[in-house]
């Protein structure tokens, strides 16, 4: 006679496991549904019981069973999301549940861009030389603050500026 080997009858699940799978089948993250489902505030705790949870055959065939409820979740982010990033996540959560992994690329862009002083710098520059100009006296000759152990001293002539450099003493 042929005997038919019946599935072993699963135990039911703690009030804290299913809310724990609950969590998991809205969420998808372990450590987050564990902190949700049980009290602990620690991370690695949080990890170390959404391990063990999801290793427990009871609790995954409660998430098997509800994984329909738990698809629809998924592909309501994917479509219905504000934020571009959870849609994304989605996305590369239905692919990765229909066996497609999605294609890691980087893309690394360098842009040069030339910029020129706007025009109120230039004026604002101009109005501080000019102040300079007037605080020094009526002398042609302006003095800038010393950079790299020099000062520049400028003489103004005509439309060209002649600039020499000194070094001054430490």
């Amino acid at each position: 006679m042929d005997e038919v080997k019946e599935k072993p009858k699963l135990r039911r699940l703690t009030k804290k496991q299913r809310d724990f799978a609950n969590a998991y089948i809205d969420s998808g993250n372990g450590t987050q549904s564990a902190l949700i489902a049980y009290d602990t505030t620690s991370a690695n705790t949080a990890h170390s019981i959404a391990s063990e949870n999801l290793r427990k055959p009871t609790v995954r065939e409660y998430i098997e069973s509800n994984a329909q409820r738990a698809a629809e979740i998924v592909l309501e982010l994917a479509n219905y999301s504000e934020v571009d990033a959870v849609r994304l996540n989605a996305a590369k959560d239905i692919q990765d549940r229909a066996g497609f992994k999605p294609v890691d690329k980087s893309i690394t862009t360098n842009v040069n861009i030339d910029v020129a002083p706007a025009p109120i710098i230039q004026e604002l520059a101009h109005g501080l030389l000019e102040n300079q100009r007037q605080r020094l006296g009526s002398s042609n000759r302006v003095v800038s603050e010393p950079v790299g152990g020099a000062t520049a001293d400028k003489e103004r002539s005509g439309d060209t500026d002649r600039v020499q450099e000194e070094k001054v003493p430490d």
